[in-house]
């Protein structure tokens, strides 16, 4: 991921993180919502992306790689993605 997403990703973080203790039903609603997000991204776009780069010639290794995981881990992952 870009560095200016993964900053944007780590402020989000240490935002609701530090907001925890003082409004934590606001913070759990925001998570809540996060997650909803997320989830909606990877059903849309997050399945193909593997597949895709495989597709294209990149090796396991370089998917591997990206995700920071084991080459085995990473065809798990792929298969997982088309069970």
């Amino acid at each position: 991921m870009p560095e200016a997403r993964v900053a944007v990703a780590a402020e989000l973080a240490g935002r609701l993180g530090g907001s925890a203790g003082e409004e934590p039903v606001v913070v759990w609603k925001a998570l809540a919502d996060l997650l909803y997000v997320i989830a909606d991204v990877i059903a849309d776009v997050g399945a193909d992306a593997p597949s895709e780069a495989l597709t294209r010639g990149v090796p396991i290794g370089t998917v591997a790689t990206a995700l920071g995981t084991s080459e085995a881990a990473a065809r798990r992952y792929v298969s997982s993605l088309h069970s």
